[in-house]
């Protein structure tokens, strides 16, 4: 078997620095229902930091509501308005408003809901990559407003979106678009800025929405750079607590129409209570990848909170990326993901360039849920995507009734990715 290619773009994590990492999570090794096993369905849901879980019960437990004269309410504004600036400097957001909602799948149908309300047009655009949340609120809106649903096809080589193809759907009467900064079917990554680019030049007034639901967990976000009205992602993907979901909302997005108590600033999006444990929670996320970005390189350590996550948000890119030539090419006496004949990968089959590390993978002569089932009772969690309202649209584009998907994330080891390819080659080996 080849040697793995050198790249600047992988490089692991040194075993030390990768213990201490694992320290930090719940559950790294094993569960309280499978017992010990290797967590490869990160796409579906990352491990939870267990500072994240100490916040929220701190927070989350007491009775007290922001706005009050005593000293716990005078915490929970504190950490409300904490925790927003965190989220602000997750997103590179220097400008616009940050909203919480429930969901991604909530905040993609209030952010197009806005968008049809204010912004005058003839069609909506969004792709068969997208995740049912902006594909299904995209069909809804645009039939209850009489739009036209534009509908970007995946690029079926590498399982992601081609700039070009995208902009072609877009013109002078696109109200809204919806981007999939990376798919949690394939992996196949946009290329953001790129897409923004020419859809700006083609539509300046439309609404650009981007869904970093996949994207957050493994590579930098800067929505200044990007120039995106809007981006969204859920807060249990990037290793806090699910049932909360944050988006940056542009300042010309957050004057259209939406809904809002009539005696509230025009530009605030909030409905409702906020929960003062998920904002807790996601500052010690921001916490932990600033500490993590002083680790991988310690001179970023006086420098601002942004760098220090950027450093680490770098490395976690490079951490995965290593981590993903291993499990599609091999290693020593392992042969990968993408080498063996039965084995078929959807999508991508570079490691880095235009992917993040999610795969698609069928076996011939097995069904997705044999597979699961079969790593499952050899201590490896996977996840199947099936033909169902979620991921239905995308599967159909693929051309696949189904697929089996492995998800790594940065706190995965080299040694979970030698076992998943031994538990492979014994599937595979099977008649």
């Amino acid at each position: 078997m080849p040697a793995l290619a050198a790249n600047p773009a992988e490089k692991l994590f040194e075993a030390s620095l990768l213990e201490a990492i694992r320290s930090r999570f719940l559950h790294a090794d094993r569960d309280p229902f499978s017992g010990a096993r290797v967590y490869f369905e990160n796409a579906g849901g990352g491990l939870t930091l267990r500072s994240v879980f100490d916040a929220d019960l701190k927070y989350s437990s007491l009775p007290d509501n922001a706005g009050r004269e005593n000293a716990a309410s005078s915490e929970i504004g504190r950490v409300l308005r904490s925790g927003r600036a965190d989220v602000a400097t997750f997103l590179n957001a220097r400008d616009g408003a940050i909203l919480c909602d429930q969901s991604t799948t909530s905040c993609a149908f209030r952010i197009l809901s806005a968008a049809v309300a204010g912004i005058r047009g003839t069609n909506l655009v969004c792709s068969t990559l997208d995740h049912a949340s902006f594909y299904d609120a995209a069909k809804f809106l645009a039939d209850r407003h009489g739009l036209e649903r534009r509908v970007v096809p995946l690029n079926r080589k590498t399982g992601a979106l081609d700039a070009d193809t995208f902009a072609a759907q877009v013109d002078s009467g696109t109200v809204a678009v919806s981007i999939i900064h990376a798919s949690n079917i394939t992996g196949g990554q946009s290329d953001l800025n790129e897409v923004v680019r020419q859809v700006r030049a083609r539509a300046p007034q439309a609404i650009i929405v981007a869904d970093g639901a996949q994207h957050t967990q493994h590579c930098l976000v800067d929505v200044a750079a990007s120039g995106v009205d809007a981006y969204v992602f859920s807060a249990y993907k990037v290793f806090s607590k699910p049932g909360l979901a944050f988006a940056y909302l542009s300042p010309r997005l957050t004057k259209l129409p939406h809904a809002q108590l009539l005696g509230k600033p025009a530009a605030d999006w909030d409905l409702g209570t906020r929960d003062p444990g998920g904002f807790a929670a996601f500052t010690c996320v921001v916490d932990y990848l600033s500490w993590l970005g002083t680790q991988a390189d310690a001179s970023i350590s006086q420098r601002d909170r942004r760098s220090q996550l950027a450093a680490g948000m770098q490395a976690i890119a490079h951490h995965e990326a290593a981590l993903s030539r291993r499990l599609l090419e091999g290693v020593e006496g392992l042969t990968g993901l993408a080498r063996h004949p039965r084995v078929t990968l959807h999508g991508q089959r570079d490691p880095v360039r235009g992917r993040e590390a999610v795969f698609a993978f069928t076996i011939e002569g097995l069904t997705t849920g044999e597979i699961v089932q079969q790593f499952g009772n050899r201590g490896v969690i996977v996840h199947d995507r099936v033909t169902d309202a979620y991921s239905g649209h995308t599967l159909t584009a693929l051309g696949v009734p189904e697929v089996v998907r492995v998800s790594l994330a940065h706190y995965n080891t080299p040694q979970e990715v030698e076992t998943f390819l031994r538990v492979l080659a014994e599937i595979v080996a099977r008649p």
